[in-house]
This record gives C-alpha cells, sequence and structure tokens, in this order.
C-alpha cells in the first residue's frame, strides 16, 4: 500500500519540477493521453489515445508559435471525481479547456443552451445526452476560481466530416478538422491582461499527470524531462488542423 500511495504521489510535477521547466523557457507542461495504454487490447482505447496525441501536437504548434501562449496536457481536475481534462491552453485573458472523444456510431454533435452535449446516428432516432466528463461543470468551476479570465471550451470530436454546431457560448463541440480554426477564433478573440499569466500556468501545470513509463507493473512515472510530446512539422497540420493521411497514427488512417 505505501509504494502504491509514492507512486501516486508521484505521478504530479513537483514544485521544484515546475521551476525548472519554467526557468527553462518552457511553455508545455504534461504530455497527452499520459494515463492511457496506446497498447491496450480494445480498439476505443486505442482511439482514444491517437486522438489525445493528434490533438495535443496541434496545441503543441499553436503554443510553440503564439507568444505568450501555455498548454498543459492530461490535467487531473481539482476535486478528483471528474476525471481529467485532457488539455488547457492558456493565452492572454483565456483558459480554454479541451476535451477530446472518439465516438463512433453518430454522424452530428450539438451542444444546447444549456451546455449538454447530444449526439444523433442520423437515422431519426433524434439526439440524445452523451457523456462529455462534466466539461461544463468544469467551464464553471475555472470560472468561479478565475474570474478575471474568460474560461471557455471545445470538445474535440477527433473524427472528420461529421456535423457540429453548438447553441451555447462558452462550450464548443468541433470535428477533428476543424478544431484548429476553432481554437486560432477563441485565440483571436483573446485580450491582453496586465496579471502575468504564470500564477494561472502554475495552478494547471501542478495538476498535469506524468505519462507512466510502460513496464511489467505500468507504474514508473517519467522523468518531466522526457515527458514532452515530440513535435511533428507537418504542413497540413497548420492548415487544416489534422495530420495528412501519411502521419497519422494506424489506428486512426481509416476511421471515419
Amino acid at each position: 500500500w505505501r509504494k502504491r500511495s509514492n507512486v501516486l504521489l508521484n505521478r504530479y510535477y513537483t514544485g521544484p519540477e515546475i521551476a525548472q521547466l519554467r526557468l527553462a523557457n518552457n511553455k508545455i507542461y504534461g504530455a497527452p493521453a499520459a494515463s492511457l495504454n496506446q497498447y491496450a487490447a480494445n480498439l476505443n482505447n486505442v482511439r482514444g489515445v491517437y486522438g489525445e496525441l493528434i490533438i495535443g501536437n496541434i496545441l503543441n504548434l499553436l503554443t510553440i508559435e503564439s507568444p505568450g501562449a501555455y498548454v498543459c496536457h492530461s490535467v487531473a481536475h481539482i476535486d478528483n471525481r471528474s476525471g481529467e481534462m485532457d488539455h488547457v491552453l492558456i493565452y492572454k485573458d483565456r483558459i480554454i479547456l479541451i476535451e477530446t472523444k472518439s465516438f463512433s456510431g453518430y454522424t452530428s454533435y450539438r451542444v444546447n443552451k444549456e451546455g449538454v452535449l447530444t449526439a444523433s446516428n442520423g437515422k431519426g432516432k433524434g439526439f440524445r445526452k452523451i457523456d462529455d466528463s462534466n466539461v461544463f461543470k468544469k467551464v464553471a468551476y475555472y470560472q468561479e476560481k478565475f474570474p478575471n479570465r474568460k474560461v471557455q471550451a471545445i470538445l474535440a470530436i477527433t473524427r472528420d466530416e461529421v456535423k457540429t454546431w453548438s447553441e451555447n457560448g462558452i462550450y464548443k463541440v468541433s470535428s477533428l478538422d476543424n478544431t484548429m480554426q476553432l481554437i486560432r477564433q477563441i485565440m483571436g478573440e483573446a485580450e491582453d491582461l496586465k496579471e502575468p499569466a504564470w500564477s494561472v500556468v502554475k495552478t494547471f501545470a501542478t495538476m498535469c499527470v506524468k505519462p507512466l513509463q510502460l513496464n511489467a507493473n505500468h507504474t514508473t512515472p517519467v522523468n518531466p524531462s522526457t515527458s514532452q510530446l515530440e513535435i511533428v512539422e507537418d504542413s497540413s497540420i497548420r492548415k487544416t488542423g489534422k495530420q495528412s493521411f501519411a502521419n497519422r497514427p494506424v489506428g486512426l488512417r481509416n476511421y471515419k
């Protein structure tokens, strides 16, 4: 039990580790899909991992090219009950919570005025509520915690060519091919703030879950210096918001 407790405590970055990364002018904290196993036998789990990696790569590219932007991946929610946030982008006065989902069987997704995610399979059965990991509740929580900033959310469906729309002003849903465009739009609407961003960045960075080094027990956290996602310079990502067919993971190449 004591060994397991130490492992769980070591899953999060310590203050000195965060300070070390900050001194190195780091803008990216944590790693996408840090708690997920990309070698799982369940195909849906594998698709979920690669979906987070693709969206994470898009966010890393946007962060690097945008002065003053920071991104945190695999962020544990403060109440420890509502699950992780896949990604958090901090830019000027905006905090953007990004959740990724690899749903299958649906052709249309909608967020209603109350911030509830619904979906339809296009077979005349209408829209039904589906799980979105409590995104709207997390928006409300962090808006109260950071009243001087505008908290928004995006649920990125890691599939191309599905219909998405939102009736809610702060919670959007997007398909893979539109995610980068939507993030750029929100960043373009952001306004400068006099207060520094670091206090906000530190809050999320210290809650980033370290990725696990896969071994027999799946319990060894990776050192923060090796936990960053490799940046893939793919021109198609910058133009369309998604990786080209050749560069997409095998598990997603035929996934529409």
